[in-house]
């Protein structure tokens, strides 16, 4: 580089530095002199902290490079010869911290009430003012530099400039507007504008820093872990989740008679009572009771018990999320994993947890069993039979809704292995490992129901007893059930009733016709569809990989027969499995409706497209002419994830604070 063009930017770095230095210790000054109530706050300390951190950083820089020539020569020299490490580096930190900052202020915005929100506007104004000022000086300096002719910087900090100035002037313009026109609710006046622009903001946030990060890992010496990256993510959303939950709990969701919510209650009130003895009527399983029987004080009166299940059911939702996160990290990479939890987190757990309700536990539960059992169709072992068993016991200690599987899973692993020993001449002997993993996962399946199920059959003579499969499935709504409960006792023991009067599947076929049959189906395939096309969050994420496997199958035939007859057993469960539940849920969709049933299948059905999209990624070439498969892929995941975090605040500030999610 020319000398004239180093002294130039010499010059324009110092300036830059002091610039910076005056801004940030400005800022810090207006900060300390705003008067407090009652001394400074953790989170004003928290400001301070990070302008003082800018201040004292710019005037060691300043000092440095004013002070030693030598070592500003060398900083200089090196700036120069590796420009993309600095700048690269410097514009991926701002980008993490705008974003961490964009999500903060959607928080302060929707999730807080009007008095909490007005204590932060005056503490929060010389933090925003100097992040604009700061970002727009770095927009001239990268003026500057394209100047300079130092075009791959230029552009760099022009964009970042743009992006990051963005959200910062709508913000300060939200602060303003509110101060001069305190008459008016600000939100209402702008909400269709910050309903266009923050989602594209949060997008471009997010497309951008994922984008700098993988330029980072890829073109530098040193390497950047992801896990950082997304520990960060993870627990910034955690943080958002759990503060719209508590919103909606707290302001929608203020009614326990709904949604079977006031059943869960007084089931975990009879639980603590009974010392953690009582297991329930046989309608609901006892495990969700239980837990939340840990937290019930006898001095409660149902509201504040109803108050701490949900903030319990909000925690435990997030935990939850978390097991999700590390049992896809077991198959699929770091970025894939954090997208499928967010898919779940997004579109599902975050619209349940805010009840008293059981839905997330055994969505979570329920898949643990349907991910076992797909392992134990393509490589069975002692351990996964164990492992699966006992997910299956605790699915069905949450709901009852787990016998299907099991059963259909048998069914099918029985079959499989028949069919290597008639057909592909494996014989006995090396079958006897995969004979003896099923057969532990039964053994741990019913070792870990064994109290119940035989309390069950000493109380009703039947061990998987359970008023909806045995009696409530064969009626033709809810409320004949539900009197026929009462008045007969079906929560007590067997009805005393003669035996072509108890309901069951003979007495229905007698007292009715094909045509009801068909009309009770129909009915419920199509309530069904309904469900699976209105989803809570209205973005089917997994749909984008369904697409983008259909049309790269089409173009690989031979390779897509190839694995259907490879895993034609575990293709068959999964088909079989997610027909199977429609099924009985078109079916029972007169006695109970609502779309938790159908969601039940939603991370088992993502999980499934995530799989087949990682096998296609690795065997099948796409050939394209600008970039390679493992970028057209690895781009795709950046996609989501960016909509993932753009669609978040469709969820915090349209669905949340209004939306009932309770069935």
């Amino acid at each position: 580089m020319p000398i004239q063009m180093l002294e130039d930017k010499s010059k324009g770095i110092r300036i830059y530095f002091f610039l910076s230095f005056v801004e940030s210790l400005l800022a810090f000054i207006w900060l300390l002199l705003i008067p407090g109530e009652s001394g400074f706050s953790i989170s004003r300390l928290g400001m301070l902290g990070f302008l003082a951190f800018f201040a004292i950083s710019f005037l060691i820089l300043i000092i440095k490079s004013r002070t030693y020539r030598y070592w500003s020569e060398t900083i200089l020299q090196k700036l120069i010869e590796l420009p993309a490490r600095f700048w690269w580096g410097l514009v991926l930190n701002i980008s993490l911290g705008l974003l961490i900052s964009a999500f903060i202020l959607l928080q302060w915005f929707y999730i807080s009430t009007d008095e909490y929100l007005s204590s932060y506007l005056v503490r929060l104004n010389p933090l925003l003012v100097f992040g604009v000022i700061f970002c727009a000086q770095t927009l001239l300096y990268g003026f500057f530099c394209a100047r300079l002719r130092d075009t791959s910087q230029g552009f760099l900090l022009t964009v970042f400039g743009f992006v990051s100035a963005l959200p910062g002037l709508f913000v300060i313009e939200y602060f303003w507007a509110d101060q001069k026109f305190p008459q008016y609710f600000v939100f209402e006046r702008y909400a269709s504008a910050y309903d266009f622009i923050m989602p594209i903001a949060l997008f471009i946030s997010a497309l951008y820093a994922q984008v700098l990060f993988y330029y980072l890992r890829a073109r530098l010496k040193f390497r950047l872990s992801g896990m950082w990256f997304a520990a960060i993510t993870l627990t910034i959303i955690g943080i958002l989740f759990y503060n719209s939950a508590i919103h909606h709990a707290r302001k929608v969701n203020t009614d326990p008679s709904h949604s079977d919510q006031q059943v869960y209650i007084n089931l975990a009130k009879k639980v603590h009572r009974s010392g953690f003895s009582y297991t329930g009527e046989r309608n609901q399983t006892p495990l969700y009771p239980f837990i939340q029987a840990i937290f019930y004080q006898p001095e409660m009166d149902d509201m504040e018990f109803f108050a701490t299940g949900k903030q319990v059911n909000i925690v435990l939702s997030l935990v939850l999320l978390l097991g999700l996160f590390f049992v896809f990290r077991l198959y699929f990479s770091l970025h894939q994993s954090v997208n499928l939890t967010l898919v779940a987190a997004f579109s599902l757990f975050i619209f349940k947890s805010p009840y008293f309700a059981v839905e997330n536990l055994y969505y979570f539960l329920s898949f643990l069993a349907y991910f076992g059992m797909t392992l134990m169709l393509i490589s069975p072992s002692i351990r996964k039979g164990i492992l699966t068993g006992l997910a299956l016991g605790l699915a069905y200690y949450a709901k009852a809704s787990v016998l299907p599987a099991l059963a259909l899973f048998c069914v099918i692993f029985l079959f499989k292995e028949i069919w290597r020993i008639a057909f592909l001449k494996h014989g006995w002997n090396s079958s006897t490992r995969n004979w003896i993993s099923f057969g532990m996962l039964i053994l741990a399946f019913l070792g870990v129901l064994f109290p119940y199920i035989q309390e069950s059959k000493n109380r009703y003579g039947q061990y998987f007893y359970n008023q909806n499969s045995t009696f409530f499935i064969w009626y033709d709504d809810f409320f004949a059930a539900r009197t026929d409960s009462d008045l007969y006792g079906y929560g007590h023991g067997w009805p005393d009733l003669p035996q072509d009067e108890i309901p069951s599947l003979s007495k229905y076929l007698r007292e009715h016709t094909l045509m009801d049959i068909v009309d009770r189906f129909a009915y419920g395939f199509g309530v069904q569809l309904h469900y699976a096309s209105n989803t809570y969050n209205g973005i089917h994420f997994p749909m984008i990989y369904l697409i983008i496997i259909i049309l790269v199958g089409i173009q690989n035939v031979g390779f897509v027969w190839g694995k259907i007859v490879d895993y034609k057993f575990l293709l068959a469960f999964v088909l079989l499995f997610l027909m199977a539940y429609i099924t009985l849920f078109s079916w029972y969709e007169p006695i109970a409706g609502g779309p938790r049933f159908l969601y039940g299948l939603f991370v088992p059905f993502a999980y499934s497209i995530y799989v087949v999209r990682k096998e296609f990624e690795k065997e099948i070439d796409l050939s394209l002419k600008l970039i390679s498969t493992n970028t057209f892929y690895k781009s795709i995941d950046i996609i989501i994830f960016s909509l993932l975090i753009g669609n978040y605040y469709v969820v915090l500030t349209r669905l949340m604070p209004s939306g009932y999610f309770g069935s």
